[in-house]
């Protein structure tokens, strides 16, 4: 499965942050979807994988304000 997760974003060069879904069936994962704005109210599960992570929301958002930042310095 962590072959599957890693390889998704490599398939959709996304910057900034996304979503790709899967099912797991009986022959593995099978992707879904990719997500490339995923909800971040309080209920959206990417709050929940951040937390999950030991990240918090504020820095989170302020890590994607300087990503923004460094890409319009290109």
């Amino acid at each position: 499965m962590d072959h599957a997760l890693k390889g998704a974003p490599a398939r959709c060069p996304c910057t900034g942050y996304s979503r790709s879904d899967f099912i797991v069936s009986a022959g593995g994962p099978v992707y879904l979807e990719t997500n490339t704005l995923p909800g971040l109210t309080a209920a959206s599960l990417y709050p929940k994988a951040l937390k999950a992570q030991g990240i918090g929301f504020a820095d989170f958002l302020h890590d994607q304000i300087a990503l923004a930042r460094r890409r319009t310095l290109r």
